[in-house]
Order: structure tokens, then sequence, then C-alpha cells
């Protein structure tokens, strides 16, 4: 009766897609074993990238900087694009990074308190309501405060601005009149050759020599002694941002990956370098913000195209000068990464518009402060028709409104990897619907006030598979599973709250047993026969018979 010892294998509950519970570690892909040929060291981001190091990563498709380490250690590059991972090659640098933010938002006790020079933004309005127990709500009170911190931020690169201009009026007056390094933009939009980011992220690592040896060369030939150059790889967390917010979805237009900054000594070496630039064929965008200032900054942005060897993958090159860059600092890329979200007032919308000015037609674009977007139809000012709403952390959901809520068909892509496909009715999930989960895991069934409920199928990650009836997200009344491994085959019997807890549980070697089940879901009390016939009827202990001694002890 060997049979007799075996444990019961419980499967693991169906998890609604409106939850917000931490999904399980996935496995570490393989890419991210530790090689030893990878400099452990920092890259040196003003020294040339070393070629070498960026191929063997690429190879390996290590390709994504970690949001915890940073971009400069190449040990630390990982290939989690998405899934519980995304962003970091590590649970453990994922939970130090989330660990840090948290207690420099936590000193301030509120929203109100915050200082948006030393606060991250993206992380703050993500994951800013666990800290406070309230999201991020860009009120009437927060959009004054913003502006003020924008003006006076404005004024500060305005008066540097002033000054450089004062000090250099001729170079400056070129920069801003000058046909010679007006804007350029191409006839047709820039993309990338793939939507996929890690092939993305790839070709970056594979254009930055390139892309280096274009700037070193525009900087030696304008004879900018002074011109200082550094080189990065964006850090996927905010492209992840632009991704799903600006670019719904289409990676390709992620242009600004592998990126080079040169920062001149003086306004005259950063028209001289502009001007050395212009005359590289790879570049296919100009952006002058000395004739069009952002924000009261001045700089010139370009794109450069790298050759066939490096796949023709759009990079950016950045041109500061010295004295405006100065005044913009960490506290200033900060406040900006705050007030960059001041333009997402909730009144911010391209497309057709009523008789009243609301939205109404297809095609509307709607930018919500905390970083919600919703493309797709209106009707008089509300959500209805085919859809695409993306959230700040990164969800999407594509499908039907009607009167400004889900329903109908849709289907939810989570930023943890997970996907549900099925219908809504009244903003809830309801009726029939399929969960699938990263790194593995399905529920297909039915689904009542947005959790499994009726009945459904739930296959766990390990292949065991559960049919029968569920109740407010648990398994709950009658249900069989099957398992994919170990002594026990099947288990027939009644579920209550996610644990079975009478029923026949049949193992692969032909005995069964036939009873209660423990807290544990082992046999409890019942009667158990053996595959040779043999039966045992009484109780049970983690499983195993309970057998009494007889008078001699044994």
């Amino acid at each position: 009766m060997g049979a007799c010892a075996s444990w019961f294998k419980r499967t693991p509950g169906a998890v609604s897609p409106e939850e917000e519970a931490k999904e399980a570690e996935p496995p570490p892909p393989a890419q991210q074993r530790k090689r030893a040929s990878v400099d452990e060291n920092k890259f040196d981001a003003h020294a040339a990238p070393p070629a070498g190091v960026l191929a063997e990563l690429a190879s390996r498709g290590a390709v994504v900087p970690c949001e915890h380490a940073g971009a400069e250690y190449p040990a630390h590059f990982h290939a989690n694009v998405a899934g519980n991972l995304m962003c970091f090659k590590t649970l453990e640098a994922k939970t130090k990074y989330h660990a840090k933010h948290r207690a420099a938002l936590a000193k301030y006790g509120s929203w109100a308190g915050i200082d948006i020079a030393k606060t991250d933004a993206d992380w703050s309005m993500r994951y800013g309501s666990q800290v406070f127990g309230q999201p991020f709500k860009f009120d009437e009170a927060m959009k004054a405060r913003l502006a003020r911190e924008g003006d006076l931020m404005r004024r500060a690169y305005e008066d540097a601005a002033r000054r450089a201009r004062t000090r250099e009026p001729d170079d400056y007056d070129a920069l801003v009149s000058d046909k010679a390094y007006a804007a350029k933009t191409p006839r047709r939009q820039l993309r990338q050759r793939s939507d996929d980011v890690s092939l993305i992220y790839a070709d970056a690592l594979a254009a930055l020599p390139e892309l280096w040896a274009a700037c070193a060369a525009a900087v030696a030939a304008a004879d900018a002694k002074a011109a200082k150059l550094s080189w990065c790889v964006k850090k996927l967390l905010r492209a992840h941002e632009k991704l799903v917010v600006e670019y719904a979805g289409k990676a390709g237009q992620l242009l600004d990956v592998a990126r080079v900054s040169v920062v001149c000594g003086t306004v005259a070496e950063l028209r001289r370098v502009f001007g050395q630039l212009l005359k590289n064929k790879g570049v296919v965008r100009v952006k002058n913000r000395f004739a069009k200032p952002a924000g009261g900054y001045v700089d010139v942005l370009l794109n450069w195209t790298a050759s066939k060897a490096a796949r023709g993958h759009v990079c950016e090159i950045q041109l500061h000068a010295a004295s405006v860059y100065a005044t913009k600092g960490e506290g200033g890329h900060q406040s900006y990464k705050w007030l960059r979200r001041l333009v997402r007032a909730d009144d911010s919308y391209e497309g057709p518009v009523d008789a009243e000015g609301r939205p109404h037609g297809e095609g509307g674009r709607k930018l919500f402060a905390a970083g919600d977007a919703y493309v797709g139809a209106y009707v008089h000012g509300e959500k209805h028709g085919a859809g695409r709403y993306v959230s700040s952390d990164g969800t999407v959901f594509e499908g039907s409104y009607v009167k400004d809520r889900r329903h109908g068909p849709g289907v939810v892509r989570y930023a943890n990897g997970n996907v549900f496909e099925g219908s809504y009715v009244d903003g809830v999930i309801e009726g029939h619907g399929t969960k699938r989960v990263y790194g593995g895991g399905v529920y297909v069934g039915a689904w009542k006030h947005g959790k499994p409920d009726g009945r459904g199928t739930d296959t766990s990650k390990t292949g065991d598979v559960y049919v029968g009836d569920f109740r407010a997200g648990k398994k709950s009344g009658k249900g069989v599973v099957t398992y994919a491994s170990g002594d026990a085959a099947t288990l027939d019997g009644d579920f209550v709250d996610d644990r079975p807890v009478k029923g026949t549980l049949t193992y692969a070697d032909g005995a069964v047993f036939v009873g209660d089940l423990d807290e544990e879901g082992l046999p409890k009390h019942g009667v158990l026969t053996g595959a040779d016939g043999a039966t045992y009827d009484g109780r049970f202990r983690k499983g195993r018979p309970l057998l009494r001694k007889g008078a001699d002890g044994k």
C-alpha cells in the first residue's frame, strides 16, 4: 500500500485578472546566466562604447539594462522585456528598486508634500498609491503647483539662454535664424526595422559604437576641444511608458534607445559640431530648439541612422551648450518628468467633437494626467464603440465600450505578461472568458463580477487540470483534478474555497481512496483500496493510515 504515503497535490486557484495580486516569479531565462567573459566593471559612458562587450551581450539576448543597477553595469543587462520581471534582471533587484523609491516617497507623508525635484514622477504615479493609500490626483491644486514649478524652471532656462546669447550673439542668432540649421523632417515617418522590443535593444547595442564614432569625428572636425561626449542605453521603464502611452504599442517608434550626448563648451562649438553633423548622410531628422525652445530650454536633437552593418538602427544625438545644460542638473530632470505630466490634463484631447465641443466620432485620442491614454470612438463625450485604453502601469485594454464603460468583447494585456480575453458587462468581466498567466497557467470558463464563477477549466503551469465549479474566484462545488505527474492521478470530489474536502482519489498505481480530506488536501478519514485489493478503513495522519498497535505493541 505504498499509495497510502502519497501526498495529495493541490492545484492553485484561478486568479482574477482584475486583482493586483503579485504573480510568481518566472524561471530566469537562460540568457541571464553569468558568463565570465562579460566585463564586471562599469561602462565608461565618456569613452567609446566597447563593441566586443556589447556584441557579446547581444549574442546572449541580454540587451536591456536593469532598472535598479542602471545602464552602467553590463553584468546586469538582461532579457526581461515582459512579465513579472520586466525591466529587472532578478527579483532581488526589483525588490530593492521599489524599496528605494518607496522610502524616498514615504518621507513626504502625502502627495501634497512631495518635492518634485527629488522624487521620480514615473515611479510615484504608478506605485505611489501603495505608499499614501490613494492614487495621485491631478486636481486643481496640483495643477497650480506644477504650473508654478514649471514657470520657475522655464525662467531659469530662459535666463541661462539669455546669458549665452549675450556672450555669443552671432553664433546664437545663427542657430536661431540661419536656414542651414533649420529643422529637418523626413517625408516618411521614421521607424525601427521591427516592433519587437528585444530586437530594438539588440540593434541599439550594435549601433552605439558606430554612432559614437560619427559624433567623435564631428567634434574633431569642428575642433571642439571643450566638448564632452557621453553615451547611454535608454532604460526600459521609460521606453515602455512612451510605448504604451504615446506610440499605441508600436515599439518601432522608439528612436532614442541608443543615444550620444555632446555637451559643448560654448555656443560657437555647438554650432560647429552641428554643422559637421549635418554633413553626415546618416542624419535624417533635425529638431533645433534654439529656434523653438522647449519649456525655455535650448538644445539640438538629431536622429541618425546606422549603416546596414548595424541594421539601420535609428539613434538620437543631443547637442547641449554647457552653460545652459548646467542649469538642468538632476533636480531639473526630475522636475521635468513631473512637468511633462502637466500637458496631460484631463482635457488633453485630439479628434472630432460634437456641437458642444465634446469628443464625438471615431479616432479620438485622450491623454490623462496620471499617464493613462485612450484612443477610439466617442459619442457625446463618452467612450462608445471600439477603443484602446492604456493604463500608466502598462496594462492595455482593447475592446468595446458602451456609455463610457467596457461592454462586450475585450482583450486585456497586463504589464506582468498576463492576458485576459472575454466579455464585459457594464465595466465588469462577465460571461465567458480566458485568462492566460505569464509563465504558465490558463483558466477558461464562466466569470461573474470580475472573477471565475460557474463551470470552468483551470490548468496550472505544472500541467495539472481542474474541471468543475467556481465561486467568487475559487474552486467551490463539484470538480475533477487530473494530475500531470506524481502518485495521484485524479481526484473527483467536492471543493470549498479552493480546497478539496472529500472525494475519490485515484492513484497512478491503481489504488483508490474514498473519503474526507484534511486542510492539506490529504486523506483524513475513509477507505483506501490498494491495487492488490487490500483495504484500510479508518483515519489518516498526513496522508498515512493511522494504524492501531496490537497487544504485543506492534
